[in-house]
């Protein structure tokens, strides 16, 4: 046993060079699978980026790791795993490459690139607001959103015509797939408290050049109940947990907050009642009721609205009147 060990020591030494052809082949041969992966993939611009070396599938010790951005290299960050590193402006290319030298002098090299855009999602609810509220509409369950996604490079907002689009709803694709120009879509809310809303945008050659996420929090149709004069109209000013009751009549109008546009009276259920009785409403329009006033005391009005094809959409406002 100690001859053949000896044997098989003399016949390394006397030809190093085929262990290191060998092992120089073994290296090229797993050089699919070293790769440098970028986090975030898709930056905005000034926003930090790491790349991190993903060589483990090597196995390989004692090698040295040099990483070089834009074709300098950068010394101080010897032997590191993984780096940070600002990415250059808008729309401009910036290349990260890492190289592991073996200490035989073997070498193999891979590099990323990263091109940073500005990427938003706009989301527009399909819901009602009226015209003097200051803030905005919201989802609900059932309702519609429109969506439209707007890329900056650095010559300004890029050609739609010229890219392709793929809109996700909580990882599930919309129209069936990338879609020419499609830079705008449309969905209806899923249930839950929030959903998740993506696209993925590929240029001419079929590449991905950006992606994007938002996370829709879902909201509630919230009724709220307001006085309309004979002579002013609609009062601004939402009526509170009780109002007084001082004419001989009391107008009355629920603006319902985030019902779907679509909502039709043939498709949504209304209720106004008093004192916890419904009451006939003679007016045309379902979200307006008059009151008359007879008599002293304290009534209780509230109002209901439901829409009949989506049960989650719909809420209940009541206030105490004091006459």
């Amino acid at each position: 046993m100690y001859r053949l060990i000896v044997f098989i020591c003399l016949c390394l030494g006397m030809f190093p060079h085929v262990t290191l052809a060998q092992l120089s082949a073994d290296f090229g041969s797993v050089g699919q699978t070293l790769t440098v992966n970028m986090n975030p993939a898709h930056p905005a611009p000034g926003e930090q980026v790491t790349a991190t070396l993903d060589d483990y599938a090597l196995g390989v010790s004692f090698s040295t790791i040099s990483w070089f951005v834009n074709g300098q290299e950068e010394a101080a960050l010897r032997n590191q795993r993984s780096i940070a590193f600002i990415p250059r402006e808008l729309g401009q290319t910036t290349t990260v490459t890492a190289r592991i030298t073996l200490p035989g002098g073997a070498s193999l090299e891979t590099s990323g690139q990263i091109t940073p855009y500005f990427t938003d999602i706009i989301v527009e609810p399909q819901t009602y607001t009226p015209q003097f509220y200051a803030g905005r509409a919201l989802p609900t369950v059932g309702s519609l959103v429109r969506a439209t996604a707007l890329v900056t490079a650095d010559s300004g907002t890029i050609n739609t015509q010229s890219h392709s689009y793929v809109w996700k709803l909580n990882g599930t694709t919309l129209g069936g797939g990338a879609r020419n120009g499609a830079f705008q879509t449309s969905y209806t809310v899923p249930y839950g408290n929030n959903h998740t809303l993506s696209v993925e945008v590929y240029d001419a050659r079929g590449a991905l050049i950006t992606r994007r996420g938002v996370n829709v929090e879902t909201a509630d149709v919230i009724p709220v109940l307001y006085e309309v004069n004979a002579l002013y109209g609609l009062s601004y000013r939402a009526l509170g947990v009780t109002t007084p009751f001082i004419a001989n009549t009391l107008t009355l109008r629920a603006i319902p907050y985030n019902l779907d546009l679509r909502s039709t009276p043939r498709n949504t259920f209304t209720e106004w009642r008093v004192s916890g009785r419904p009451i006939p409403n003679e007016s045309s329009d379902p979200y307006e009721v008059t009151l008359e006033r007879t008599g002293f005391g304290q009534s209780a009005v509230s109002f209901k609205v439901r829409h009949r094809e989506a049960l989650l959409q719909g809420g209940e406002i009541s206030t105490r009147l004091d006459f």
